[in-house]
């Protein structure tokens, strides 16, 4: 029974009931895109913060501290393996760059997050 389950690659129910365990990827971090991984939640949240910060500074001209916030957000959630917020930061320091005419960077950043 664990034999099939592993080749179904999903915990079954019923496999469960009947004792059997399916480990999944060894070593596989994170699950879904939004991980507890090195630093957990707290670093999530100050990759948040930076994020909005950096999201307020654009919005009133302060493009520079904008961008650093954003880079440092996107590095945040790379490091902690939240794939789905770094692919939304990169979105928006794409957006950034193409507003201020820097395309080679817009397109840089779009790259990143695809």
């Amino acid at each position: 029974m664990v034999r099939h389950c592993r080749q179904l690659g999903v915990v079954l129910a019923g496999c469960l009931s009947l004792g059997a365990v399916w480990l999944g990827p060894v070593g596989k971090l994170p699950v879904f895109g939004d991980a507890v991984a090195w630093g957990g939640p707290a670093r999530i949240a100050e990759a948040d913060q930076r994020r909005e910060a950096g999201l307020q500074q654009f919005q009133t001209d302060q493009i520079e501290p904008g961008i650093l916030n954003l880079e440092a957000a996107v590095g945040i959630y790379r490091d902690t393996g939240s794939t789905r917020r770094e692919a939304n930061a990169l979105d928006n320091l794409s957006y950034m760059y193409s507003a201020t005419g820097q395309y080679d960077a817009a397109i840089a950043a779009a790259q990143r997050w695809l």
